[in-house]
């Protein structure tokens, strides 16, 4: 049973991966202005993130040897699933705005709770449901209500075939973390997502490799930041946590990535925005709220 130090340190690994991940649009706009395609600018971050973590592994020779069925897992994880949420999520934004793309992504923590009921025998409590559902109202202020003018049937699909995909990437790691540790799993999925974004590039003949300034620091910040820290950082919680609260509490990115770029790119926020982040904050806030009142009650039992 989780402790309350294990169950905090959990929390900071989702919080920090939100973060991580919440910096990555912006790191992608910066690139995007030295010319690189996505399916190149994704490629490069992947392979040279798992390359660099294999060699850290050999260096302080940390096994990295899985199992075969280990290795099916990682390859579903890193290169059809994370591949796969990549493609229809970019898909879908040129159906269908941007917003209403990035609200259909954040279904996929109903979809993960629905999953681990189904497989895991998750209990789905109604504060869970509520919590998801203020999450979900918040992420739909935050996100305002310029979706609205332009609907596609096409569009749509592809956003929540994103969601679900990413969601069997989470469903699917919850598993593969029990047996493989969370630095080897990130370094297998980097790779793997790789090879992904490389065959979805040449299908596309979107390959366009360009380095130069403008390009190669926002490259390093996806690396590190939102590739190698962000997913280790999320694979850790969700071993502490779980898929479903980790989930919900990762709702935070879209919160992260609005206060980074009102920093970056002085964008500006509207009152429906700010309301909408302080809503995502409470619904995370319930998850955490009730976590913490499941392990005070795991202690009194122990104590008695």
């Amino acid at each position: 049973m989780i402790t309350i130090k294990n169950y905090h340190k959990g929390l900071s690994f989702i919080l920090f991966s939100a973060m991580a991940f919440g910096v990555m649009p912006i790191f992608a706009k910066l690139a995007y202005e030295g010319g690189i395609s996505t399916a190149a600018l994704l490629s490069l971050r992947f392979i040279i993130s798992g390359l660099l973590l294999l060699i850290y592994l050999k260096a302080f020779k940390i096994n990295w040897r899985v199992s075969y069925r280990d290795l099916l897992n990682l390859f579903l994880l890193g290169g059809v699933f994370y591949s796969a949420t990549s493609i229809f999520y970019f898909s879908s934004i040129k159906y269908i705005h941007i917003s209403l793309t990035v609200l259909l992504m954040y279904t996929h923590p109903m979809i993960v709770a629905i999953l681990s009921a189904i497989f895991n025998k998750e209990k789905i409590t109604l504060k869970m449901v509520l919590a998801m559902f203020v999450a979900f109202v918040g992420l739909a202020l935050i996100l305002g209500d310029s979706f609205i003018s332009e609907l596609s049937g096409l569009g749509i699909m592809l956003a929540i075939a994103s969601a679900v995909s990413y969601s069997l990437y989470i469903f699917v790691s919850s598993r593969v973390i029990k047996e493989v540790q969370s630095i080897v799993a990130t370094a297998y999925i980097s790779i793997f997502a790789s090879f992904g974004m490389l065959a979805i590039g040449l299908i596309q003949r979107d390959l366009t490799f360009i380095l130069n300034k403008t390009v190669l620091l926002p490259l390093l910040g996806l690396i590190f930041i939102c590739t190698i820290f962000a997913i280790l950082f999320f694979l850790r919680g969700v071993e502490v946590l779980g898929p479903t609260k980790a989930t919900i509490i990762s709702m935070f990115e879209p919160v992260f990535a609005a206060v980074f770029s009102l920093i970056i790119f002085k964008e500006k926020l509207s009152f429906l925005q700010l309301a909408g982040g302080m809503a995502v904050l409470c619904g995370a806030l319930m998850v955490i709220a009730m976590k913490g009142h499941e392990i005070e009650e795991v202690i009194d039992s122990t104590n008695i």
